[in-house]
This record gives C-alpha cells, sequence and structure tokens, in this order.
C-alpha cells in the first residue's frame, strides 16, 4: 500500500512518532523523484537487505508447504522447523523467529541439527539445498479432503501409465513407430511412475496422521 510506505518513510527518515521533528532534506514519496535527491545520499546495506531477502524467501517456502496439505492461511500450526550448516543464516533465522512464526502462523520456528531427521514431515529446500524446511504432519491437520485428492490423483496417473504400457506392448506400435516416438513414450512412462512414487508416499504420510 503506497500510503503504508508514506508512513514507514516518514516514521523512519522524516518525521512521526519515532522523529517528532522534520529533518531538513525529508521529502514525502509522493513528490519525489525516483530515487531522489533523498536516497542518492544513502548508501545501500548489502548485509541487511541479503538478510532480508533470505528471510522473504524462507517464508515463501515455508507458505508453499502449508499449500501442499492444503491449510487454510488462518490454519495456526505447531511449528516450522530447519536446519542448515550455516551458522550465521540460523541467527538469522532464529533472531527473527517471531516476526517469522507470526507470518506462517505457526507457534514457533525450530531449528534442528543437520544430522538429524524429522518424522512425519514433508520438506522442501532454498538456497541451493543448503536449508531445509519441515512442516511437520500431526494430528490437528484436517487432511481428509487433500488425502481425497491425492487419491484421485493417484489413480488417473495409474490409468495413464496403463495407456502407455499398453502401447508400448501392442505389436503394431512397437514394431512400425520411430524409435524417437518409442523413446518418448518410454520417458512418459518413468516420470509418470516418479510421480506416483511420491504421490503415494505423501498419501501414505497424511494417512498416518489422521
Amino acid at each position: 500500500s503506497p500510503y503504508i510506505t508514506e508512513e514507514l518513510h516518514a516514521a523512519l527518515h522524516g518525521q512521526g512518532e519515532s522523529s517528532p521533528c522534520v529533518k531538513y532534506d525529508y521529502a514525502p514519496l509522493i513528490v519525489e523523484s525516483w530515487p531522489g535527491e533523498f536516497f542518492k545520499s544513502r548508501e545501500n546495506e548489502p548485509e541487511i537487505e541479503s538478510g532480508f531477502s533470505k528471510i522473504r524467501e524462507f517464508i515463501r517456502v515455508a507458505r508453499n508447504l502449508r499449500k501442499t496439505v492444503g491449510l487454510a492461511d488462518s490454519k495456526k500450526i505447531r511449528e516450522i522447523s530447519f536446519s542448515t550448516g550455516d551458522k550465521s543464516l540460523k541467527n538469522l533465522i532464529m533472531e527473527n523467529e517471531q516476526d517469522i512464526a507470526s507470518l506462517l502462523k505457526a507457534e514457533r520456528i525450530k531449528f534442528i541439527a543437520v544430522s538429524k531427521s524429522v518424522a512425519n514431515a514433508i520438506g522442501s529446500s532454498m538456497l541451493d539445498d543448503t536449508v531445509k524446511i519441515y512442516l511437520p504432519i500431526d494430528e490437528s491437520f484436517e487432511l481428509g479432503d487433500e488425502i481425497a485428492k491425492l487419491q484421485k490423483e493417484v489413480d488417473k496417473k495409474r490409468k495413464y501409465m496403463e495407456s502407455i504400457s499398453k502401447k508400448l506392448n501392442d505389436p503394431n506400435f512397437s514394431d512400425q513407430a520411430p524409435a524417437k516416438v518409442i523413446e518418448k513414450e518410454r520417458e512418459k512412462l518413468s516420470e509418470t511412475e516418479k510421480a506416483v512414487m511420491e504421490l503415494e508416499a505423501r498419501l501414505k504420510l497424511f494417512k498416518g496422521a489422521m
């Protein structure tokens, strides 16, 4: 919101509850050209910007995990766990735990050692797999609809696999189709088999949490 941005700019650089006096070089953003003389005189802070970027990515990945299990945005959860060998990144996340947890509707953000595994959880990664983020699944999750959706997707993909297998086993196709076409069908079969395995693993996890 431009109104919130203007309010923050005034509080940080101009006037407001935290800045009762108007600074001589302050100008409202609404009349300031970008970047404007006010901001040209300010130096960038790469370390702070990098830290903010990492926190933002952490929140994005964790929110995607919430969506994966069909959680409503308002649904509160017990925790989000993460592991990393980067001590500075661990400290960055934990120093901002309260804010991150609030944005993720979680009671807490928990750090776990890289060597430890997380039972009954789905996970994802960020920063070239240097950070693993986990959403533990427990009985408080309402997974009935998600289980039904997953089962429907598994059944659909299995039927697709059957149709490809039938085609590949048909002598009329295997004897007459170009080698490239046959190889393409085999690739489709392999990719679908892999997808089914991943879906069934998630289905097993969700059913176990019920």
